[in-house]
Parts: structure tokens; sequence; C-alpha cells
């Protein structure tokens, strides 16, 4: 003897139930267009700068996310970092050591913030941009040997 489970679906007879596939909100679609607009803005500003220069490192993140890294420098060579935030409110710059460059503020305005500096010594120095209190959208930032 044979037996066997089916589970209800709630459709009748002949009736198939439509497959489910995850749908993604209203809002989140807006908000997923809307930061890709914003990086778009981002990522061209800073590209229309990087003329010329080695690129180093660079990168575009959500001003949410922030930015952190530690590229290497070589003794001597100069450098060149520029930023730009697209968004709301402002992010903050460091740099551990400070090579020259003391903690900066941003405004997330499409404004360019750019520095130029060299290390005493090949070494590594961490980069960090963190968004301020409330601060949204996208920041774009390129370090270039000049």
């Amino acid at each position: 003897m044979l037996t066997s489970c089916t589970a209800d679906s709630g459709t009748g007879p002949g009736e198939s139930e439509a497959p489910r596939t995850p749908h993604a909100s209203v809002s989140e679609t807006s908000s997923a267009q809307e930061e890709k607009k914003l990086g778009d803005r981002a990522r061209a500003a800073i590209e229309a700068t990087a003329s010329g220069e080695k690129l180093v490192e660079s990168g575009l993140e959500r001003v949410t996310d922030g930015a952190h890294t530690q590229p290497s420098f070589n003794k001597d060579k100069k450098y060149r970092l520029t930023v730009v935030c697209v968004g709301h409110g402002s992010v903050a710059v460091t740099f551990t050591p400070t090579v020259g460059i003391p903690k900066k503020t941003i405004a997330c305005d499409e404004s360019l913030a750019s520095e130029r500096f060299t290390v005493a010594e090949t070494q590594m120095v961490r980069f960090d941009i963190v968004g301020g209190d409330g601060a949204s959208g996208m920041v774009a930032w390129r370090i270039g040997e000049i």
C-alpha cells in the first residue's frame, strides 16, 4: 500500500500557484537608484581630477560605511589625495600618522577637496573617511602619485 502527502496550496482544481519571487520594496528600489546617481556623480568628479597621476588607490563608498584603507607610500614621493562627497552632511578625513595633513572635514555638497603630501620614509599609512552625524550619500576618493 502506498501513501503520499501533499500540501494544500490554497488553489482550486486546475489552478496553479504563481511562483514566489522576492520583491524589493519601492523605497528600497528608489534608495538604490538614488545611491547609484550619487555614486555616478562622485565617481565622475574624481575621475576628472586624475590626469597625469599614477594611481595608488581609489574607491567609492557609502558615507555611512566610510572608507578605511592602509596604502603603502614610498619615501620622498609626492602624492595627492582627492575626495568628493555627494549627499548631505559632511565627512571627516584622517591619516595616521598625519603625513602633514591634519584631520579635515569635507561637506557633502559635491565640492572637491584635495591635499598634497610627501612621506618622510617608505611606510604604510592608515587613511579613514568617516561620515558625520546624520550624513548620507556617497564619497569617492583617489590617492595618486604626482
